[in-house]
């Protein structure tokens, strides 16, 4: 049986281009499509723990104006919390304005104390240690009579802060518990 040249041919040239591998063209190079990972928020502790300061006192004025008030317009704190920080001190404030009580004076703070900080991938998480000063305030109900007396003068806190979304550099109040362990204060 004679095979026809073309088909001679033929294998002649796929054989040749089998056999020379550095021919055939080279996959494109693979570009990485990951991001670098981005700059932390802060680069130390201590503007980390100055921006929570910036933001638990902004949080903590506002919280007086509030309460002086009566607790009305709660929306006022939506600067300086949370969502989830808001829903709380809505039933704090809701509670004060069904008694009909508000305060007067103002609260402060002290022993402002770094617990933790992660500022990485864009975001902040803060945590502090902080004295709740409220000896500085009254609480007073419709007539004008103090029902606060008993209250302690000072709270130690856990207080934990966020990066607001628009805004990483500015914290959020997230969350405050009354510390469990050896008073602070």
């Amino acid at each position: 049986m004679r095979i026809p040249p073309h088909s001679v041919a033929l294998a002649a040239t796929v054989a040749a281009a089998l056999a020379l591998p550095g021919c055939a063209q080279e996959p494109p190079p693979i570009i990485p499509t990951a991001q670098p990972a981005s700059a932390p928020v802060f680069r130390s502790d201590a503007e980390a723990l100055a921006a929570a300061k910036e933001a638990y006192t902004g949080y903590l004025a506002a919280s007086d104006q509030i309460a002086h008030d009566g607790g009305i317009e709660i929306d006022r704190l939506k600067t300086w919390v949370t969502s989830s920080q808001l829903e709380r001190d809505m039933v704090a404030f809701t509670a004060m304005q069904v008694q009909s009580h508000h305060t007067v004076g103002s609260s402060d703070f002290s022993h402002f104390t770094l617990q933790s900080a992660s500022r990485t991938s864009g975001k902040a998480q803060v945590v502090v240690y902080v004295c709740a000063e409220i000896g500085g305030t009254k609480l007073l109900d419709n007539s004008g009579a103090d029902v606060g007396e008993g209250r302690p003068l000072s709270v130690p806190l856990e207080v934990s802060f966020v990066s607001d979304p628009a805004e990483p550099k500015k914290l959020l109040v997230d969350r405050g518990i009354q510390w469990s362990g050896t008073d602070f204060c």
